[in-house]
């Protein structure tokens, strides 16, 4: 397996951006261009009002901070561009885990799609809107 992270974004001052509906489809929508994330693949994701969680695996031309600058900054321009508004969307910063085997990878999958279940937001993660899978537990 190649290089695998637990990828973690806070919008800035945790502010909660994504319980306007327009801002959220803007950034679920951008899950499915293939070049949001550059050469990465996004296996897993969830958006929650005020975060990104996501199981990110690099391809070889690009580390893990340039594909979040390029995720953080196509989408702060698309929720920008729905919500009206203008300035920075994101924390500057991100955290990062580097996962190591598939058991860590399925279990950091359970982590990111019960988010939202644990927040209160839905009762079983199927029911909750903003989020993706492609990995295969």
């Amino acid at each position: 397996m190649g290089r695998v992270y637990l990828v973690t974004t806070a919008t800035r001052g945790r502010e909660p951006v994504f319980a306007d509906a327009r801002a959220a489809q803007a950034v679920v929508g951008l899950h499915a261009d293939a070049t949001a994330f550059l050469d990465a693949s996004v296996w897993c994701w969830v958006l929650m009002p005020d975060h990104w969680h996501g199981l990110v695996r690099l391809a070889e031309r690009h580390d893990l901070s340039q594909v979040m600058q390029r995720f953080k900054s196509r989408s702060g321009w698309l929720v920008n561009r729905a919500l009206g508004r203008c300035g920075g969307l994101w924390q500057p910063a991100f955290h990062d885990r580097t996962l190591r085997d598939r058991a860590s990878c399925d279990a950091a999958v359970r982590y990111i799609l019960d988010n939202p279940v644990r927040a209160g937001l839905c009762s079983t993660r199927d029911a909750y809107p903003w989020s993706g899978n492609s990995w295969n537990a």
